[in-house]
């Protein structure tokens, strides 16, 4: 029996969303490159829907707005679901849902690649047309 999608799919303003991590300059020169080569955005950002928070695709959605487009594709979820995780990609770090959404909140970024979420019912391979997205 598949999973039923807990979340949402939406297109949202990019303006409306606030970051919690700080972005990669490289990564986010190659995130554009990818995006314009390929015309698409392929998986949705993950969006706290209450907070209105990026938890997952920092990269992507600023990659789109330095590329002038106004909106991405979201999959917003309710972040207190606890089928929602918050880890850290370095072993020695901890992270919290709280303290992810305070510092989004109040600006005070951490780096980037801090935090992990895992989202079970995460869709992928969407392939958005950047078009639609203007």
């Amino acid at each position: 029996m598949g999973s039923v999608m807990k979340g949402k799919l939406v297109i949202l303003e990019i303006a409306r969303l606030k970051e919690h991590e700080a972005v990669n300059e490289q990564h986010l020169e190659e995130m554009k490159e990818w995006l314009i080569r390929d015309g698409v955005q392929i998986d949705p950002i993950i969006v706290a829907k209450d907070y209105m928070v990026i938890l997952d695709g920092h990269h992507r959605a600023k990659a789109l707005k330095e590329l002038g487009y106004s909106k991405v594709l979201a999959y917003v979820v309710d972040y207190y679901d606890e089928e929602i995780e918050v880890h850290s990609w370095r072993e020695e770090e901890r992270f919290t849902k709280e303290g992810v959404i305070e510092a989004a909140l109040t600006g005070k970024q951490l780096p980037p690649k801090s935090t992990k979420h895992i989202v079970k019912d995460r869709p992928s391979c969407i392939n958005i047309p950047l078009e639609k997205l203007r």
